[in-house]
């Protein structure tokens, strides 16, 4: 009789431990549940504070270049080169022909 009463004790055992696994384990998927909602809603808040400074950015940012594609006008290459060191000036005389 003593081998069953062990033998019923160990099974007793086996099965409280698969009931305590079982509370423990819906008790940390509840867990793991309410924490993954209560993250997702605090992402959502800081994804919008993130949208609303990047915006606030780039209108801080934003350069706007417009090309006309025009000529520069005489006057205007003129005071160009008034601004050219002597050799630059030279090269450019040199590549007129001059």
């Amino acid at each position: 009789m003593k081998f069953q009463d062990e033998l019923k004790k160990l099974v007793n055992t086996a099965v409280g431990l698969t009931s305590l696994a079982l509370d423990s384990a819906k008790e940390l998927i509840e867990k793991a549940q309410a924490r993954g909602e209560e993250t997702v809603s605090t992402l959502k808040v800081k994804n919008e504070e993130l949208k609303h400074k990047i915006k606030e950015n780039l209108d801080k940012v934003v350069t706007v270049t417009v090309n006309d594609n025009s000529q520069p006008t005489v006057e205007e290459i003129l005071a160009s080169i008034a601004n050219l060191s002597e050799e630059d000036k030279a090269k450019i005389l040199e590549g007129l022909g001059k």
